[in-house]
């Protein structure tokens, strides 16, 4: 579904099926009928306001595998992939297995400001661990989630690949060229920020206000966008709400083209982010970006090319002076963070690195 982990599994069996050189047979959804057996301990997780997860319990795992090896016998496939680490734990070792997400379990303790069940992170630790040194390969979105992992694998097996756009890209280089072109006639001496978070405030929300605010008060008329959640307090009129949009809805997609063809600049003050998909969004429209420097999302943005990345601590000053940066030399920074999406911040670029380790793998298990 478009919606599952904001569409990245979709995006990746997409790309691969569209592989001449890769069959792809999906074996999903997954049955969880079991699960209810772990109700009495999500219960009790509810009450202590505690996280549980049942899926990286050991019986949920076995059964995960049980489901997978079946369907490897009866399709005769040679190597089974997994957008994440928990399906493959548990397989019979002489099946080979490659996984690919955005973070590790140990690198996302206390990261997102949830607090888990003692049994959810011993669990999670153990499955994490069995996982790695379990798989061919492991794949990470960025190098901060990949140094953790290395700590439990064999470095050679953990890689790197970037991930793209969570939307179809239908548009050329010289579609970006010409709204580059039309952005700077139509404002030139105006600025449009763009800000795309359901999570106000761990986005970082309120620092993206305080830096459109800076750019207005320094004589640059400037709009912030805000996409996808409503803030908690009162918005100054340089602020326009637009509340969430859903880009699975064709009305909805165009909507968030429209928004990414005519802003300026893309700001993602996150106080914590395993990657930031959105930011390969806004460099395949040409649109430079501001982030915080912050997990994965410190290697979507290089420092000086495709825009800036500012320490947790600043409080949208930071940010208002980097755009203005920008905004003085707009053309260069904006052609470079479609050279970006190009070049790495791609479903193509990372996908054609998956399906050679695919085969490396399927190789090894036929040995």
């Amino acid at each position: 579904m478009v919606s599952t982990w904001s569409g990245t599994p979709l995006h990746i069996l997409n790309v691969l099926r569209s592989r001449p050189d890769v069959d792809v047979e999906t074996i999903c959804p997954m049955g969880q009928k079991f699960k209810r057996i772990f109700f009495p301990m999500k219960l009790r997780a509810r009450f202590t306001k505690e996280f549980y997860g049942w899926e990286r319990e050991d019986l949920a795992l076995r059964y995960f595998a049980a489901q997978v090896e079946s369907a490897v016998r009866r399709k005769n496939l040679d190597v089974v992939f997994s957008p994440g680490s928990i399906v493959g734990t548990r397989l019979n070792p002489t099946i080979p297995s490659v996984f690919w997400t955005d973070a590790n379990f140990h690198g996302m303790l206390g990261y997102y400001g949830s607090k888990m069940s003692i049994r959810t992170l011993r669990q999670g630790k153990r499955q994490e661990e069995m996982a790695l040194r379990r798989a061919e390969f492991s794949c990470y979105a960025s190098e901060w989630a990949a140094a953790g992992a290395r700590k439990f694998a064999d470095p050679e097996r953990v890689k790197v690949l970037p991930f793209g756009p969570n939307m179809r890209i239908e548009h050329t280089r010289q579609d970006v060229d010409a709204w580059i072109a039309q952005r700077r006639a139509a404002q030139a001496r105006r600025c449009t920020l763009l800000f795309i978070g359901v999570d106000w405030v761990r986005k970082g929300g309120k620092v993206a206000v305080e830096a459109a605010r800076r750019l207005n008060e320094a004589g640059i008329p400037t709009t912030l966008r805000i996409v996808g959640c409503t803030p908690p307090e009162p918005m100054p009129p340089f602020v326009e709400l637009l509340g969430f949009i859903r880009k699975s809805e064709e009305a909805g997609y165009r909507r968030l083209i429209d928004l990414y063809r005519t802003s300026d600049i893309f700001l993602l003050p996150s106080r914590a982010e395993a990657f930031g998909c959105v930011v390969s969004e806004a460099s395949a429209f040409g649109l430079p970006s501001i982030v915080c420097e912050t997990g994965g999302l410190t290697e979507t943005v290089r420092e000086g090319v495709n825009g800036f990345r500012l320490s947790l601590d600043d409080d949208g000053t930071g940010f208002a002076e980097k755009a203005r940066l920008i905004l003085d030399n707009y053309d260069g920074y904006a052609k470079n963070a479609y050279a970006e999406f190009q070049n790495r911040l791609n479903w193509e670029t990372s996908v054609d690195q998956l399906a050679g380790l695919l085969k490396r793998a399927a190789h090894r298990g036929a040995e």
